[in-house]
């Protein structure tokens, strides 16, 4: 009797598992790609991450890379890196400042805080947009990234 209580209790266990998005993978530099531009992930601060709503993990190269990916794909979840923290953090969590003069992988400009305030210190030192989450989707990424 105690060991099919015991299987029971595992399917429950298990079952309740499947319906939660999963995490976010790490990075391995040297063998993950962007699955937008197919460089490198080279700078495993600058990196992105998307879990589609199948599970499967698809890693950006640069924040830019990841929200252009977005606009065509359906997503369970999204996730950035915090700029001090190197933190993973949901996308919606996330406070993401925009500026031309920062330099990320493929020079879009996007770096992400957890927290408003330190979004602000760097807006104010570096100047930048702040987005607050998803808000940063409605972003004309084509206008934001850097041509050299």
């Amino acid at each position: 009797m105690k060991k099919w209580l015991l299987f029971v209790l595992l399917l429950i266990t298990a079952g309740c598992a499947v319906g939660e998005a999963a995490g976010p993978e790490e990075i391995n530099t040297s063998v993950d790609s962007c699955a937008l531009c197919h460089m490198g992930i080279n700078d495993e601060k600058a990196a992105s991450q998307v879990i589609m709503k199948d599970g499967t993990p698809e890693k950006f190269d640069d924040i830019g890379c990841m929200l252009t990916f977005m606009k065509g794909n359906e997503v369970e979840q999204a996730f950035v890196r915090d700029y001090h923290s190197h933190q993973w953090l949901k996308l919606d969590d996330a406070y993401i400042v925009q500026e031309n003069g920062i330099e990320t992988p493929m020079s879009y400009g996007f770096i992400a805080f957890k927290e408003k305030a330190d979004a602000a210190t760097f807006t104010q030192e570096h100047n930048g947009e702040i987005f607050q989450g998803m808000k940063v989707m409605d972003v004309e990424l084509k206008r934001m990234k850097m041509h050299h």
